[in-house]
């Protein structure tokens, strides 16, 4: 019987050592890694809660808020009127401090404005939204002087934290509490209009769930916020969604979060936003090719186009209630049913586009389609299909064998649209009168050539939206039968000459959005 050779003592101790060492080398990349991933998000989103409804991080640098006003969007976007700190005319309002007197001396180069959910604590002391500014400190010595003045209001501790009353124009302001939270070798001053929403501030700095622990947002905001942005955004979807919507069950929102950053540059607005899908979500989006076709197919003249490289694959990775409202209004329409009798053939780039009426006497816009596919004679029976529910709407269809296109009119003769083939693999639907002109022959110049859609859309994507809102206003303005915009839509859009949004499937869960908007010279 052979014996079992005994283990050297040494050669344990060695495997045991060397197991050690690997433990230790694997925690020690995770959390240098873990770390990495920390010091590229906006400064202070350790200590918001993973529950936070959104956040905004800015810059607190001056030049790009003097660009900001230049460019009179100020005066145009209700929005940059709000509370946004350094955004705002008036800087972070916080009780009755002054912004240039009390915080910018002492503040970083970036601070966080947040949202939080309201709470049955929160609910008991206010009944405002909380809300929480969180403020870097660079330099402890500068904020002495607004500690001392803090010092002097009522205080209370929350888990060994104090938390300082506000002082107000009427004294300390009822619910509002600043506190300084250090978190590492870093040091913040914290706001929040509610007591109860600072404690969860505080709870989070103490080690409970952070926003900046999320992995699909540190994804989506590491992504987005390369080259200093000016501003960043984020929004928690589903709760911003629940929190503000009066039904007691709110719908199920099919998109986790959204990331974006914003920068100035080369007059222009631009800014890059993804998307991503819950973590336990079953959907999985589909990589789709570059729009590169339909563009070269429509008039210069286009004033907004929605394009995408593959409707099928679009189809698929729309939220279900885009898809069921699709759906039922194109039934409603055409009497066909989209996913049946379309969809089957519609296999290639997709347009749909606001088109002017070539020589019109008054000024008059079309709606066109412009669709691919890979099966033409299922394409041609489903055109056949549009014209007979024409004809039971008692439409006249009148057909051109040479330019392979069809006519609707009703009495008295007047044009209500046109289909047709623009190559052997691209069909048109029109929807207003003589737009043939502007489809055939081939547009000179076409839209991909246009510079206001090279400028706002330098880099293709999967699915494409254009805007030409100056030649849109002074369409609208100039024409006696089209609807005008509202006062303030028209002023929040007057600064913008031009929009570009490509997006792109990033993988199988997010989705990326490129968007430019271009600037009337002031």
């Amino acid at each position: 019987m052979a014996r079992l050779a005994k283990k050297n003592p040494r050669s344990l101790a060695w495997i045991a050592g060397g197991m050690v060492l690997v433990g230790v080398a694997g925690a020690g990349i995770w959390w240098w890694q873990t770390q990495a991933k920390l010091g590229q998000l906006p400064d202070g989103v350790t200590l918001i809660p993973e529950s936070a409804l959104y956040t905004i991080t800015v810059t607190t640098e001056a030049p790009p808020w003097q660009w900001v006003q230049a460019a009179g969007l100020f005066q145009s976007q209700a929005w940059l009127r709000g509370p946004w700190g350094p955004v705002s005319p008036e800087g972070i309002k916080i009780g009755d401090l002054d912004f240039t007197r009390d915080i910018l001396p002492w503040l970083g180069a970036q601070a966080t404005f947040t949202g939080l959910p309201i709470t049955p604590a929160t609910a008991l002391q206010s009944s405002d939204s909380p809300v929480a500014w969180i403020l870097p400190i660079p330099d402890q010595a500068k904020i002495e002087p607004l500690l001392n003045t803090l010092k002097q209001q009522t205080q209370r501790d929350y888990n060994g934290v104090p938390i300082y009353n506000v002082p107000g124009p009427l004294g300390e302001v009822a619910g509002q509490g600043i506190t300084l939270i250090t978190q590492g070798e870093k040091q913040y001053l914290a706001w929040s209009n509610i007591n109860a929403a600072l404690e969860q501030v505080i709870d989070t700095a103490q080690g409970k769930p952070a926003l900046a622990q999320v992995s699909r947002y540190q994804d989506a905001v590491i992504a987005t916020g390369g080259e200093g942005p000016q501003a960043q955004f984020y929004l928690n979807i589903p709760a911003y969604t629940a929190q503000n919507t009066p039904s007691p069950t709110p719908p199920d929102s099919e998109l986790a979060g959204l990331a974006a950053a914003l920068r100035f540059q080369d007059n222009q607005l631009r800014i890059k936003a993804i998307t991503w899908l819950p973590e336990k979500s079953e959907r999985a989006l589909l990589p789709e090719a570059n729009v590169s076709q339909i563009p070269q197919k429509l008039p210069g003249t286009t004033l907004a186009t929605f394009t995408t490289s593959n409707f099928q694959a679009s189809w698929q990775n729309a939220p279900q209630d885009w898809q069921n409202s699709i759906s039922q209004g194109f039934q409603q329409l055409s009497g066909l049913n989209l996913e049946q009798e379309v969809l089957p053939w519609l296999k290639g780039e997709f347009a749909l586009a606001i088109v002017p009426v070539p020589n019109a006497r008054l000024n008059v816009v079309g709606l066109v389609v412009v669709a691919q596919t890979k099966d033409r004679p299922k394409a041609v029976a489903t055109l056949e299909k549009l014209d007979q529910t024409a004809q039971q709407r008692a439409w006249q269809v009148t057909k051109d064998t040479e330019k392979q296109t069809t006519t609707w009119t009703m009495p008295p003769g007047i044009p209500l649209g046109q289909h047709g083939w623009l190559d052997q693999d691209t069909l048109f639907i029109a929807l207003g009168p003589n737009l043939t002109e502007a489809l055939l022959p081939r547009p000179n110049p076409p839209l991909s050539q246009g510079p206001l859609f090279r400028a706002t859309l330098p880099n293709p994507g999967s699915s494409q939206l254009f805007v030409d809102f100056n030649r849109t206003f002074s369409l609208t303005q100039n024409s006696p039968i089209l609807p005008q915009l509202a006062p303030p839509f028209q002023q929040a859009l007057q600064p913008f000459q031009g929009l570009g949004i490509a997006g792109r499937v990033r993988n199988s869960w997010s989705q990326e959005y490129e968007i430019r908007l271009n600037l009337n010279n002031p």
